[in-house]
């Protein structure tokens, strides 16, 4: 089984294969995956099996059937993977069961987020979270504006693994839908696919628990034909089929922590009454500072003139010309009401210190080869977003007097 840890880099002496699961990391939940598959030879197209079993104080979830593959692009690239478990009722891996993790409801599947790529240990969790605060908490059913997530340490076969978060996916668990409403085309969600074909609905995926129908797709299709008519759009037809302030927060949001992938392949579409769509974020990893395989990005530029946008969102370009006034009107409300440096950096600060710094310390050290291209800590971090704020003050024309 290997060697164990207590989560602070300390070796821990068992005697039996089951003595790991008493081990106690500081309070962290702890995720003990047993597979046959060996960790770097798991894939991103055929599943591996095995069990999870989830300890978080007095809650034991034991030997749940799991499979299980790669997740995200950087997990190609990474030695610290990115996994998405799918949880079953039976050894055979034939019925598929839903587990409820803390007050989450319950969920035939998570993500475990390696967060690989950068020293803040977890922007993709905490920067969505951020900007649903920002953007007034306003979708349907008390659904939440990011996926959420939380701190916990991953031992496979038994090796201490070090820091992830376990991320609930976008599907209905997340969305508050009921999924007797979802074949009605009432609760639907899509995410882009392939950021090149936004028209089309083949270059989306659909996120939800149930079976995507010929029905689904075409409603998801009829939206799409509306937005990327970009000639005939006009505000009164965008908002008769997008929430308004939704779509200007989300791009504000976009500009603020110029998170590039967010306006490409991370866009992320919802209706919970087949009428009216609403900007979902999704994973925010590039953002605050840091690109694509936690590399430093300029704190300047103009997020609605990338090559993300103006190559690939026609829809965006439309919407940035025609509400130019509201845009500016949407980060001045929420510039006035937040200190966005202090509020980040402190957002930032907080997630990590539920690992513990020892913890995060060790982590860098086992994965120390997937951070030499980071240089991206809280610190930096913040740094960064004073440097942006102070653009986009100029970019919007926003003024304290």
């Amino acid at each position: 089984m290997g060697k164990f840890y207590d989560g602070m880099g300390n070796a821990v002496r068992v005697h039996t294969e089951n003595d790991y699961l008493e081990i106690k990391v500081w309070g962290l939940p702890k995720l003990y995956i047993v597979s046959d598959t060996p960790y770097a030879n798991v894939t991103k197209d055929t599943s591996s099996k095995g069990t999870l079993t989830y300890i978080d104080g007095e809650t034991k979830l034991d030997a749940i059937p799991v499979k299980f593959k790669l997740q995200g692009h950087g997990s190609l690239l990474k030695a610290k993977k990115n996994l998405n478990l799918t949880f079953y009722a039976d050894s055979e891996y034939e019925d598929k069961q839903k587990v409820k993790f803390g007050t989450w409801y319950p969920t035939k599947k998570v993500h475990i987020k390696a967060n690989e790529t950068e020293y803040s240990m977890c922007r993709n969790s905490v920067g969505t979270r951020i900007f649903y605060e920002w953007m007034g908490k306003n979708l349907p059913n008390g659904a939440m504006g990011y996926v959420d997530s939380f701190p916990v340490i991953l031992y496979y076969n038994g090796e201490w693994m070090g820091c992830y978060t376990i991320n609930l996916p976008q599907e209905s668990a997340l969305f508050n839908f009921d999924e007797d409403k979802e074949t009605a085309c009432e609760h639907l969600c899509y995410r882009v696919e392939s950021g090149t074909n936004l028209p089309n609905v083949a270059g989306w995926e659909y996120r939800g628990d149930a079976d995507v129908t010929d029905e689904m797709n075409a409603k998801f299709q009829a939206l799409l034909d509306v937005m990327y008519n970009t000639e005939s759009l006009t505000k009164e037809i965008i908002e008769s089929h997008i929430d308004i302030d939704s779509l200007l927060n989300y791009l504000v949001c976009a500009q603020i922590g110029n998170t590039q992938d967010s306006c490409h392949n991370n866009m992320t579409l919802a209706t919970w009454d087949g009428v009216k769509w609403y900007y979902v974020w999704y994973d925010t990893d590039a953002s605050f500072g840091s690109g694509q395989g936690g590399i430093g990005v300029n704190a300047s530029g103009d997020m609605y003139t990338s090559t993300f946008i103006t190559n690939y969102n026609a829809f965006f370009v439309k919407v940035v010309e025609l509400y130019a006034t509201e845009l500016a009107e949407h980060y001045a409300k929420i510039r006035s009401r937040y200190d966005i440096p202090e509020f980040v950096t402190n957002a930032f600060y907080a997630f990590q210190n539920r690992w513990g710094i020892q913890n995060i310390d060790d982590d860098r050290v086992k994965w120390a080869e997937d951070k030499t291209t980071s240089t991206i800590d809280v610190d930096t971090l913040k740094k960064w977003v004073t440097d942006r704020i102070a653009w986009c003050d100029e970019y919007f024309g926003y003024t304290t007097e």
